[in-house]
């Protein structure tokens, strides 16, 4: 039997065995197998066309700077797959492998599963930019299930005129009437939750906005997957270049591809970077329960890859993080303040048709700031994290403190001569201007907080001569700052 054939054989099969070829060596018994696979594979010679391929970074995988990271070779196998025009369908384990990481890398969908069943309750023609319109409306009467003649206004929340996200019919008044003890428990909550997770994932939008400390330079979509550049650290550190700048618009002048841009790998932020404003909006108001969740996405509308100077970075392969959270109705809410990286164009909907469209595989849950508590971890690691990232780190959790307190000023000036009252902001009847003008107040405080360090000349990076060679720093002072080159 042919090596790559062999290689391809010594994993899990997915028809038999998903769970286990999506892990790949996840757990440390089967990283050691992996290891061992690898390990054996490169004494081996093939005919294979993929083999020189295959060897090269099972190579890297074995012995060099990615030996701890499982991943690493599944995302050469799905690199693999996404390159090649044409996988047959032969029987061979390299071909059910390759088919079955081509359809991870496209995104997951129901779809175009290469042989998996596809799972009935997200059938469906609706665009996958949505979640489909038979698991978001209700088309009978909440009280006696006959034909739906209208909504109540009280909870319904729209994405647009055409597609609601919340929605409670009834086929007469009398009917919305005999059903309201049952129903007023979640009717302004329904409206709350979905006004408050817009206007938080437009917070999330902004603070990646101006606070963007990648160095995209361009992308470009090729066979439904969007492919985003960055420039390397070394042209950073030659030009002095700030840290954190406003994310290049121009690059991105259509606004999915912005808001795709401007999010992606970004969702673990929306939790650890952002828990103070979510916790301000929701957890002392209508949620008794928050949740966060982790999942493998699916059903995505456009999946994203990142290239990083020789690192690729698989939308894909990355675990998505949300928020269930759980209203006072027992009713249970997905809010997902990163989906725009996904084309997902809601940041909320009802639990079970979110978890039925766009779940793959088993939900991890763990109780709201556990995330954050796991990152401030990390960071504190300086085998772990770099120095000039820790500054990154350090400022904007500073920027999410000064965003949180223009929040909550601008709140408390359109409510004179009350107490703070997020439920009351939520409900008002004109809520788009004074959630505009939230936004605009987020922006200023944030965007004085980059002229700050614009001005000072701190946190840009350069090149540091150590025992251990040369290594990327951040100015820390303004007198630091006038050695470093702005121009190479």
């Amino acid at each position: 039997m042919d090596s790559v054939e062999r290689l391809f054989r010594a994993f899990p099969n997915p028809e038999s065995d998903e769970a286990a070829t999506r892990e790949l060596g996840g757990s440390d018994g089967r990283f050691r197998k992996f290891t061992v696979r690898l390990e054996n594979f490169l004494q081996t010679t093939s005919n294979d066309p993929d083999h020189a391929f295959l060897k090269k970074h099972a190579q890297v995988a074995v012995f060099g700077d990615y030996c701890q990271d499982p991943q690493y070779f599944r995302s050469k196998i799905l690199q693999l797959a996404l390159s090649k025009t044409e996988i047959p369908n032969d029987g061979s384990a390299k071909s059910n492998q390759l088919r079955y990481h081509r359809w991870i890398g496209q995104g997951r969908k129901d779809s175009d599963r290469p042989f998996l069943p596809i799972p009935s309750a997200s059938q469906g023609s609706s665009s996958l930019a949505h979640l489909p319109a038979h698991l978001m409306n209700t088309q009978t009467c909440a009280t006696c299930g006959s034909g739906d003649a209208f909504a109540c206004t009280g909870c319904l929340v729209t994405l647009d005129p055409g597609h609601a996200i919340f929605k409670t019919v009834y086929c007469s008044k009398e009917c919305q009437a005999a059903h309201w003890p049952q129903h007023k428990t979640s009717c302004a909550a329904r409206k709350m939750i979905g006004r408050a997770a817009f206007l938080l994932r437009d917070l999330f939008v902004l603070f990646q906005d101006v606070n963007y400390c990648s160095n995209m330079a361009q992308f470009r979509e090729k066979d439904g997957v969007m492919y985003v550049f960055h420039k390397g650290h070394d042209e950073q550190a030659f030009r002095g270049t700030p840290l954190i700048r406003a994310f290049p618009r121009g690059l991105t002048p259509a606004e999915d591809d912005y808001y795709a841009c401007v999010t992606v790998g970004r969702s673990g932020d929306s939790l650890n970077e952002l828990k103070p404003v979510i916790e301000f909006f929701l957890k002392a108001t209508f949620c008794p329960q928050i949740e966060e969740i982790q999942v493998d996405p699916r059903n995505v509308h456009r999946p994203m890859v990142e290239i990083i100077e020789q690192a690729t970075q698989y939308s894909m392969l990355k675990t998505q993080f949300m928020l269930r959270v759980r209203l006072r109705s027992g009713e249970e809410v997905a809010i997902d303040l990163a989906g725009t990286q996904f084309g997902w164009q809601e940041p909320v909907g009802p639990w079970a048709a979110w978890e039925t469209q766009r779940v793959y595989g088993q939900v991890q849950s763990s109780p709201i700031g556990f995330s954050s508590a796991q990152f401030q971890q990390k960071l504190e690691d300086p085998t772990r994290t770099a120095p000039w990232h820790k500054k990154v780190t350090r400022f904007r959790q500073g920027q999410t403190k000064r965003m949180l307190g223009a929040i909550v000023d601008t709140i408390k000036k359109q409510q004179p001569g009350t107490d703070l009252s997020i439920a009351k902001f939520l409900k008002l009847r004109d809520y788009k201007s004074p959630a505009d003008e939230v936004l605009r107040a987020a922006r200023q405080a944030l965007e004085a907080g980059v002229a700050e360090i614009e001005a000072s000349k701190v946190m840009r990076l350069y090149w540091s001569a150590t025992q251990m060679g040369l290594q990327y720093q951040a100015t820390d002072t303004k007198e630091q700052a006038k050695h470093v080159p702005e121009k190479v």
